[in-house]
């Protein structure tokens, strides 16, 4: 089973790789093929996973 510690370094883990998809796929938004639809789903996505991973208790 993993320590306290371990779960709260794997939580902080998730929330930085969500952070750092979402300030790519805001960067890379002009340089894709994806419509502006498109591209607003998949950030809305990732802003929706790290709001869930951030606030666990929130319904979201």
């Amino acid at each position: 089973m993993a320590s306290s510690d371990e779960l709260a370094d794997a939580r902080e883990d998730s929330r930085l790789a969500l952070y750092k998809a979402i300030t790519e796929q805001v960067n890379d938004v002009a340089d894709s093929n994806m419509t502006p639809q498109a591209a607003a789903a998949a950030l809305k996505e990732l802003a929706e996973a790290f709001a869930w991973a951030t606030a666990t208790a929130q319904s979201h």
